[in-house]
């Protein structure tokens, strides 16, 4: 009896309240912007060695909200390693003004070519924090600060001398510091 009490009283009370839209709300959903960056950083990783990198995304903004997707080269300056990212990234800005802070969790995958002929997969996790500054209407600039960790997936099985295995890790943390220049379409 108690039960079909409260029912009734959840069926009126629900009958009661007339719907609400997103403009009754005073909900305001952003039009979505595309735009495209181009960055140029280094990459440093956990055994001390150092890359260069640049990296070419396509991004998609919904007002504080921004997703990304990369692709990028590091070439490591002593000349035995290359690797080929492939990635996405979502950013939140943190301000509305000319000068904002962001943060930045993303992931994907990279392909690592040493010389001589070993080669492997990882997948790639990453967090990170930065400062854009607004140059125009559609002009943006950042400085863009990321830790991580990668992992193996798989390699080939090219037989190596014992020098080579310090470059064959299971797991490798890594840190980036970049320039962006980010165009609004």
């Amino acid at each position: 009896m108690r039960l079909s009490a409260i029912a009734a009283s959840l069926v009126a009370f629900t009958v009661a309240i007339p719907a609400a839209s997103a403009d009754d709300l005073n909900l305001r959903i952003p039009k979505p912007t595309v735009g495209v960056a181009a960055a140029v950083g280094e990459t440093y990783v956990q055994d001390n060695r150092d890359a260069s990198t640049v990296s070419l995304e396509g991004r998609l903004a919904f007002g504080r909200l921004e997703l990304a997707a990369e692709v990028a080269k590091s070439d490591y300056n002593d000349e035995q390693r290359v690797d080929r990212r492939l990635g996405g990234s979502i950013y939140v800005h943190l301000g509305t003004g000319s000068l904002r802070p962001l943060l930045s969790a993303g992931g994907g995958l990279l392909r690592a070519e040493h010389a001589g002929g070993l080669i492997w997969d990882m997948a790639y996790g990453q967090v990170g924090a930065g400062l854009l500054r607004r140059l125009g209407d559609n002009i943006d600039l950042s400085v863009e600060g990321v830790i991580g960790k990668r992992t193996m997936l798989r390699s080939n099985d090219v037989v190596m001398p014992l020098a080579y295995y310090r470059y064959w890790p299971e797991e490798e943390n890594f840190g980036q510091l970049q320039l962006k220049l980010i165009v609004r379409l």
